[in-house]
């Protein structure tokens, strides 16, 4: 299931990671890099090289903060939404698939990834 959400992703010019920024960016609007960073649960510089690839791709765009002029703000480009819906959908697809679809499964996996998210201080199990 993983690596065909992967490689789907991947003709979209996207990754895990790179979904997950796009959808906090569409749905907070404008924000900084920092804060993209904390909502995620990954450190900065982590985040850095994912939106690094998703402005390269033409999915995020940057400004200059008016508030603070040594900072940027990103904002999701129409591109961005677009491959954006297509990778919800995608996911959608696969996760009505199989054992995904069955409640109890889904349950018993978010019940462990909320654990191991308690076992390393609140930290994200997607950073390491």
């Amino acid at each position: 299931l993983e690596y065909s959400w992967n490689d789907q992703l991947k003709s979209l010019g996207l990754t895990h990671a790179g979904v997950t920024a796009l959808g906090v960016i569409a749905r907070e609007g404008m924000i900084s890099q920092v804060k993209v960073a904390s909502l995620v649960g990954v450190q900065a510089q982590t985040m850095g090289k994912t939106l690094a690839r998703l402005e390269a791709h033409g999915h995020v765009f940057r400004t200059r903060n008016t508030v603070d002029r040594r900072s940027y703000l990103l904002g999701i480009t129409e591109e961005g939404r677009r491959v954006l819906a297509e990778a919800e959908s995608i996911d959608r697809k696969l996760g009505s698939a199989g054992e995904l679809s069955n409640p109890e499964f889904r349950e018993m996996l978010i019940s462990i990834i909320e654990s191991l998210e308690e076992n390393h201080g609140g930290s994200s199990v997607l950073e390491g």
